[in-house]
């Protein structure tokens, strides 16, 4: 705290994570400092101790069993830092193979578990390069992640949702 009362700059770099609570639903706009037409998401005042680069990198929700939830489709993921867009993703629909079934719950059900690279992509990979690094003068500012709100109805069975935790994580270096 006295490094902030006087000015100095962190001794070295230092990390901090946002999680988005477990049971929030993500299926709409998630807060005003979130753009119109975005669905989920995080919207984080943050303010920067020094000018400098920053990384910034997004873990998205998993369900109970630790697979990445929505990846069946390709969406767009934004990342924006005051309102301004930095970098869009494009996250989901890269499993290869045979996904696991419906109604897996985990270890010991034998061939309900997915492909081998389906499963890493689901657990391992699906998410892993959402990361960019982006210069930042000090002081306060809102970094935003969201999605691109696509309008659909689900088919098929309806199933019960499932909850996780999602987080961002930032970094200075």
């Amino acid at each position: 705290m006295t490094r902030l009362a006087t000015g100095l700059p962190p001794a070295r770099p230092t990390l901090e994570t946002f999680k988005i609570p477990l049971h929030v639903v993500q299926d709409d706009r998630q807060s005003e400092d979130l753009p119109f037409g975005s669905r989920g998401g995080i919207a984080i005042h943050h303010d920067f101790p020094v000018d400098g680069e920053y990384l910034i990198k997004v873990r998205l929700q998993r369900q109970y069993q630790d697979y990445l939830k929505g990846m069946g489709w390709p969406q767009r993921l934004d990342v924006r830092l005051d309102a301004r867009l930095l970098k869009r993703f494009t996250v989901g629909g890269g499993g290869q193979g045979r996904p696991a079934a419906t109604s897996y719950a985990g270890d010991g059900e034998p061939n309900f578990a997915g492909d081998p690279e389906w499963e890493k992509y689901m657990q391992l990979e699906g998410d892993a390069g959402l990361e960019l690094r982006v210069q930042v003068p000090a002081g306060p500012h809102l970094i935003g992640v969201s999605f691109v709100r696509e309008l659909w109805e689900p088919e098929g069975l309806p199933q019960p949702l499932q909850r996780a935790g999602s987080s961002l994580t930032t970094t200075s270096t």
